[in-house]
């Protein structure tokens, strides 16, 4: 059983630790913004802990830790291992809060646009995260008043034979089911929805007025009612400019971390929302070479198809850390895929390297504790 004793050496670092039981296997990953506070909770009283969790205490013998040089970095690697060897305990017990995106769903010929959980390698888009699944539906909601893009789950193939349904009639849908809307305008109307999802508001505003003033004129008073409804749940939403998003393909960042190396620090470069490595780099290193590393990264001509599963993962770990941290100045935005914004972005790090303590880990959490 997992003792008190058994965790006293846990250092006060980010890292990720193993539960294995007495014959080695291995029972549970775990990560943690601090190693000694987190393996310690386990060892408090026994009512605090869920069914579940009790259980796994009780088969725990044997505890290893490895200190690692930030909490994004323990989450990446948790997430990683995890997938690798697949621990029981993680099955059972894993519930990690996500933030959800929007999802316009660019597989299918005429895209929905859906809520989801993770991003994906599917050639869509991803808009968020959202702070919640209620932000993301009440969005999703207003996309659904402004724009007609269709909901329903036909595989669509149009044919002007085909009676549009009830959503058709009340300006909720384009019906491209019954041939009523082409593909070069449902595409163009799905550029609109995403300038809206960027924050592009005041075109939709705008484009509003205009349609309530003209059903007026033509004395449609029905029609300008139903505008004026959509214009006002508008300017609700944008009264409240409560969440912000981004699209997760335009997201080009630098994430600056404290290294477990003395002196250094882990940059972690995400390209169109993709984690695509990570370089260790001190003070002295970043002011001769950072430059050119970011360069080589940001105007590179890869594509998705070059990602790999586990790119994938820490894709979605990355959002999700982004998301919670998103006003921390250790995470520079590289604006553009030029040179002179892989320049200034570098110009960016190197002053958060400055900036930022780079504390040494003690000797005791620079490796393996067991």
């Amino acid at each position: 059983m997992l003792t008190r004793d058994m965790v006293s050496s846990a250092p006060d670092a980010p890292g990720v630790y193993f539960f294995r039981d007495k014959s080695g296997r291995l029972l549970y990953i775990g990560k943690a913004k601090s190693l000694r506070k987190r393996v310690r909770q386990y060892t408090a009283a026994q009512t605090s802990l869920t069914p579940k969790v009790r259980r796994m205490v009780r088969r725990v013998e044997r505890v290893e830790m490895r200190v690692l040089g930030s909490e994004l970095e323990a989450l990446i690697t948790e997430c990683r291992l995890i997938k690798e060897q697949q621990p029981h305990y993680n099955v059972a017990l894993k519930r990690a809060r996500k933030y959800p995106f929007l999802k316009i769903q660019r597989a299918e010929r005429f895209p929905r646009v859906l809520l989801s959980s993770d991003i994906e390698l599917d050639g869509s888009d991803y808009f968020g995260p959202f702070p919640g699944w209620g932000a993301a539906q009440e969005t999703r909601e207003l996309v659904h008043q402004l724009f007609p893009v269709r909901t329903c789950e036909m595989d669509i193939r149009p044919r002007d034979t085909y009676r549009p349904c009830f959503k058709y009639h009340v300006e909720r849908c384009g019906a491209p089911c019954a041939a009523l809307v082409a593909d070069v305008e449902y595409d163009i109307m799905l550029e609109r929805l995403c300038d809206f999802l960027l924050g592009e508001h005041k075109p939709i505003e705008r484009e509003l007025m205009d349609s309530r003033q003209d059903a007026c004129g033509r004395l449609e008073f029905e029609r300008a009612r139903l505008i004026q409804n959509r214009l006002e749940a508008l300017q609700r939403y944008s009264a409240r400019n409560r969440y912000q998003v981004n699209a997760v393909r335009n997201n080009h960042l630098v994430v600056v971390c404290p290294s477990a190396q003395v002196g250094s620090a882990e940059l972690f470069l995400v390209k169109g929302g993709a984690f695509r490595g990570q370089v260790t780099m001190s003070t002295e290193q970043a002011a001769r070479t950072l430059t050119a590393t970011l360069s080589d990264l940001f105007m590179s001509e890869d594509v998705a198809a070059d990602l790999t599963a586990a790119d994938v993962d820490a894709m979605n770990v990355m959002s999700q850390w982004l998301y919670a941290n998103r006003d921390r100045q250790e995470v520079v935005r590289v604006d553009g895929l030029s040179e002179r914004a892989c320049a200034d972005a570098a110009d960016a790090v190197r002053h958060v390297l400055l900036s930022t303590t780079l504390a040494p880990r003690s000797a005791q959490a620079a490796a393996h504790v067991r």
